[in-house]
């Protein structure tokens, strides 16, 4: 039987699929993430909606129906009642009371009366005093609101400022997203060195090309991984719109197919480069050293948008979203900004594209090399100058 290249990756990709559903840590962190993620929304939707119960209202001297129509002000539960009983509701239970009388409107309250009550009264008297006005005028209401035509008014932004929260709703996501390309990038290179270490690497690529067995076993870790981010991404979007919250924080959902590409860019390059450092050791003890590199190379992308996230503006952010890998994070924070247009993002991630087919080539080279070496452990300096 003729050696097949394609049933060969797949073969490995469908076997690291397996594996991976069964770690018990990449289950524990999926379950983690998504509790998390629903319990935060769970509660800043409850911080947010404790204080929001309609303020009370008690009318002595005046319809309730009246006083709603006066003020125009929703959201306020108006009831009416004696001047006296008022007096006692809002020694009771009631927010405020407002005693309308002909020597004039007085607004009680057990300290400083609600700021939208307070509003509400004092639009009311206008619209009462005005009405009265116009009827000792002998002039008609419904005449007068005819030919007073409504000026509409338009509110513009005209500072440079960015939305904040929409900005800060994009950088969780991509940490979300980021956290899962660290975990699937680092468990190829933890597999990567137990095969070599047990030697059962020198049985498989007896039978298996190794750039093909690369290939499966990074595609199979990238395809688990894509389908753990669309869940987390699903839950937080049900989570976001069940709460409310997705409206108040102004969250763009147009940009979450966004995230399943910075997912797959960030799985393609920094895998490959974890499955380079795991071919570079023999043990798993030794992985710590030739991964500390690639450690802090995702740790700067995550932080390169959390920290600049305040500053879109600057010239430090504006140059991190053309260099990779730091624009796998800062240009979407960019464009979420409005300091980037769509057009300049995907030229910035097709410049990420070739920093991946670099790192692909990078890989190919060091891990032919290394991974049927045993014994001491290859350094990357010496890796690089191998390749």
């Amino acid at each position: 039987m003729s050696y097949s290249r394609v049933n060969a990756i797949g073969t490995v990709a469908a076997q690291e699929v397996r594996i991976a559903s069964r770690n018990k840590a990449i289950k524990f962190s999926l379950a983690t993430i998504v509790v998390v993620i629903v319990a935060a929304c769970g509660v800043i939707s409850w911080l947010q909606n404790r204080d929001s119960d309609q303020p009370h209202l008690v009318v002595a001297g005046m319809e309730a129906a009246e006083f709603q129509k006066l003020s125009g002000a929703p959201g306020i539960e108006v009831s009416t009642a004696e001047a006296q009983s008022a007096r006692q509701q809002v020694e009771d239970t009631a927010d405020a009371a407002l005693i309308v009388s002909p020597q004039g409107w007085e607004l009680l309250a057990d300290g400083t009366p609600d700021s939208t009550l307070a509003a509400a009264t004092e639009t009311a008297a206008q619209a009462w005093t005005h009405q009265r006005a116009l009827d000792s005028l002998g002039i008609n209401t419904t005449d007068y609101a005819q030919a007073a035509a409504p000026v509409n008014i338009t509110h513009t932004n005209i500072g440079e400022e960015a939305d904040f929260g929409a900005v800060f709703s994009i950088v969780i996501g991509l940490m979300v997203v980021m956290y899962f390309v660290l975990l699937f990038a680092a468990n190829i290179g933890g597999r990567v060195t137990e095969e070599k270490s047990s030697r059962v690497i020198e049985l498989i690529l007896a039978s298996t090309r190794p750039l093909d067995f690369l290939a499966g076993k990074i595609l199979g870790n990238l395809a688990i991984g894509f389908i753990n981010t669309l869940i987390v991404s699903t839950v937080g979007v049900v989570a976001l719109n069940v709460t409310g919250l997705a409206e108040s924080i102004n969250f763009d959902f147009s940009l979450l197919p966004l995230f399943l590409v910075v997912f797959v860019l960030g799985m393609l390059f920094f895998g490959t480069l974890w499955a380079a450092a795991g071919s570079m050791v023999s043990r798993s003890e030794d992985l710590a050293s030739t991964q500390a590199p690639i450690m802090l190379l995702i740790v700067a992308t995550i932080y390169a948008a959390s920290f600049g996230m305040s500053a879109t503006g600057s010239t430090v952010m504006h140059v991190l979203a053309w260099i990779p890998p730091f624009s796998l994070t800062v240009a979407p924070t960019q464009y979420a900004a409005g300091e980037m247009s769509a057009l300049h993002l995907e030229l910035s991630y097709g410049i990420f594209a070739l920093a991946v087919l670099a790192a692909l080539a990078l890989t190919a080279r060091i891990y032919r090399r290394s991974i049927l070496r045993n014994g001491q452990k290859v350094t990357w300096r010496a890796a690089l100058s191998r390749a």
